[in-house]
C-alpha cells in the first residue's frame, strides 16, 4: 500500500511507515476527512454555479425583456413611436413585441417598415396591404407618380388603388412633352384574332395643358377614303370619317375610355369647295398639321401593323410594308386626297403626295384629343359619350326602315329618294340611324354622302 503521508510503498499490514514513521491508520483517517471536505466544497461550488447560471438566464430572458418591454410601452405612451418600435424590435419576439413593433411603425407613418414587419406576421395581410397603400398615397401626394404606380400596381386592386393608378397616369400625361408615348385602347394589330386585341400606343403630338393631341404610333388599318363614285368631297361627308367615328371608335375603346376622348371641332382646308368643319372623336391629320408636327419624335416614322397590311386588298404600298397614311384634306386638283409617305419609303425626308380618293385603299393613323381633366367630371362624361352623327341621303326611290340590322327585322317606316338621314354607325352593310327620335336601321347600299339627282 501507499503511505498517506510520504507516498512511499510499504507493506500492506504495516501500522507505521518505515520511511517517515507516520501512523498509517491515523493518516488514512485524516486523508478521508480531507477528501470528504473537498467534496462538500465542490458541491457548494457547483450549486453556486448553477444558481448563477439560472439567475443569468432569468435575468437575460425574463427580467431584462420585461423591463425593456415596459420601457418600450412607456416610449409609445409618450408619443415617441419610432423609438418605441425600435425598442420592440430589439426584444426579438418577446411576448407580442413583433406585432407591436409593426403597429408602432404604422402609427409613426413609417409605412414601409411597418409593411416589412406585417409581412412576416400571421393573419396580417390586411395590415400589410394598408401599409403599402398608405406609402403609395404618400408617393402620390409628393408627386412621385411613377413610383406610386409601381406601389399601387403591387396592391392588385386593394381599396381604390386602381383609381389612383389612373390618376397617376393622368398626372404624368399632364407634364408630358411631345414625343412621349403611352398605351390607351386596344385594336387588332398582329392579325391573329385568337390572342385578342393589342394595346394601342399613342404619341403625344401636342400638350395644351388640359388636353393632349394623340397620334397612333403605327398605321393601324387600311381603308378607302370614300365609297362614293364622286371622289371629291369634303372631310365631313367621307366614308373614312364615318368609319373612324363609328366602327373604329367602338372597337378600339370601351365605355370608360370613351369618357377621356373629347368631341372636338375639326377644321379642314379645301381649296375648291371651301373650308369645312366637323365635330369628331377620331380623325386623321391634315397636311398643315403634319408639317407642324412632323418633327415630333416618332411621328414621321410609323410602322405598319400586320393587320393593316392584311386589309390592303390592292396589294400596294401598305401590303409592301411602306409606312404611308391618309391626310384628310384635298387640294387644287379635283378628286385627289392628301396621302403621306414616311421617310425611308420614298426619300429620306418624307413627302406628301395626292391620290384619287375614290379608288385607293390607304393607311389610317387615327388621331384623338385626350381629356386630362378629372375622369369623374360630369360635364366631360356627358360630352364624351355623345354619339357622333353623319349626314347621308337616300338614293333609292323608297327605302324600308327596320328595327334591326337585317331583312328579317320588322319594317317600321319608309324613306324616299333624297331624304336626309342621320347615321350613327355603319357595320356589316347596315346603317344605324335616328328615325323619328329612336334608333333604327337601313341598308347601307341605298344611302350616300351625296345628294342624289332626282
Amino acid at each position: 500500500m501507499i503511505c498517506p503521508n510520504c507516498k512511499n510503498t510499504i507493506k500492506d499490514e504495516s501500522k507505521f511507515c518505515g520511511y517517515c514513521g507516520a501512523d498509517i491508520e491515523q493518516e488514512t483517517a485524516t486523508a478521508e476527512k480531507r477528501l470528504k471536505k473537498a467534496g462538500i466544497i465542490g458541491s457548494i461550488v457547483v450549486l453556486v454555479l448553477i444558481f448563477l447560471i439560472v439567475f443569468a438566464v432569468v435575468y437575460c430572458y425574463c427580467i431584462v425583456p420585461a423591463t425593456n418591454y415596459k420601457k418600450a410601452k412607456g416610449l409609445y405612451a409618450n408619443g415617441d413611436y419610432i423609438a418605441a418600435a425600435e425598442a420592440m424590435g430589439a426584444l426579438d419576439g418577446y411576448k407580442d413585441s413583433k406585432r407591436l413593433e409593426a403597429d408602432y411603425y404604422f402609427e409613426a407613418k413609417e409605412y414601409i417598415k411597418a409593411a416589412e414587419c406585417y409581412r412576416y406576421l400571421p393573419n396580417c395581410t390586411q395590415e400589410y396591404n394598408q401599409s403599402r397603400y398608405n406609402y403609395a398615397l404618400e408617393l402620390f401626394d409628393s408627386k412621385q407618380y411613377s413610383e406610386a404606380i409601381t406601389e399601387f400596381t403591387h396592391l392588385d386592386g386593394f381599396e381604390d388603388s386602381t383609381k389612383y393608378i389612373e390618376k397617376c397616369n393622368i398626372e404624368l400625361l399632364k407634364s408630358s412633352s411631345p414625343g412621349y408615348t403611352f398605351e390607351f385602347g386596344t385594336y387588332e394589330q398582329d392579325n391573329n384574332a385568337e390572342n385578342g386585341k393589342e394595346a394601342i400606343t399613342w404619341i403625344v403630338a401636342k400638350n395644351e395643358g388640359n388636353k393632349l393631341l394623340l397620334v397612333s404610333s403605327k398605321v393601324l388599318d387600311c381603308q378607302i377614303f370614300t365609297n362614293s363614285t364622286q371622289t371629291y368631297m369634303k372631310w365631313p361627308n367621307t366614308y373614312l370619317r364615318s368609319w373612324l367615328n363609328s366602327t373604329f371608335y367602338d372597337t378600339a375603346f370601351n365605355s370608360k375610355e370613351k369618357k377621356k376622348i373629347l368631341l372636338s371641332g375639326i377644321a379642314t382646308k379645301d381649296y375648291e369647295l371651301g373650308n369645312s368643319f366637323s365635330n369628331d372623336y377620331v380623325f386623321v391629320m391634315s397636311d398643315d398639321e403634319y408639317d407642324e408636327l412632323k418633327s415630333v419624335s416618332g411621328l414621321s416614322h410609323p410602322l405598319v401593323t400586320d393587320y393593316a397590311k392584311a386589309q390592303d386588298d390592292k396589294d400596294d404600298d401598305i401590303s409592301n410594308g411602306w409606312a404611308s397614311w391618309y391626310l384628310r384634306d384635298q387640294r387644287k386638283f379635283s378628286g385627289y386626297i392628301g396621302y403621306h409617305y414616311a421617310p425611308g419609303s420614298v426619300d429620306n425626308k418624307g413627302i406628301t403626295y395626292y391620290v384619287f380618293a375614290g379608288d385607293h385603299t390607304g393607311g389610317v393613323r387615327p388621331c384623338i384629343w385626350f381629356d386630362l381633366s378629372d375622369a369623374n367630371d360630369t360635364e366631360n362624361t356627358t360630352q364624351s359619350t355623345t354619339t357622333a352623327k353623319f349626314t347621308y341621303y337616300v338614293t333609292a326611290n323608297s327605302l324600308n326602315v327596320r328595327l334591326g340590322p337585317g331583312y328579317d327585322y320588322e319594317t317600321i317606316g319608309t324613306l324616299y329618294i333624297g331624304d336626309m338621314v342621320e347615321v350613327l354607325a355603319v357595320k356589316d352593310g347596315w346603317c344605324r340611324i335616328l328615325y323619328e327620335g329612336a334608333e333604327a336601321y337601313v341598308s347601307a347600299d341605298y344611302v350616300s354622302e351625296l345628294v342624289p339627282t332626282r
